[in-house]
């Protein structure tokens, strides 16, 4: 799976809130992804900018893409990718 490809299923997501993903809505797009290391995709994940909506911690859309990219690449966010 291409980061463009990944970046088109975040996007697509039916999520709850149109500024991101919740966290339940993250394991529901990677739990249809096979082989993907799900502590690659919290480590991008951790320190980045999100928002509360609801009491619901809101990741940005971007950043769950990349995220999800890392885990699937197997591999850590680079200094160049984090905000």
């Amino acid at each position: 799976m291409t980061a463009k490809e990944i970046q088109k299923l975040v996007d697509n997501y039916p999520a709850k809130y149109e500024d991101g993903l919740t966290d339940a809505e993250i394991k529901d797009i990677t739990s249809k992804i096979p082989n993907i290391n799900m502590d690659k995709v919290y480590n991008a994940l951790c320190g980045n900018t999100c928002m509360m909506i609801d009491n619901n911690m809101i990741n940005y859309h971007h950043d769950v893409a990349l995220a999800i990219t890392c885990g699937v690449q197997n591999r850590d966010i680079n200094a160049e990718e984090w905000d």
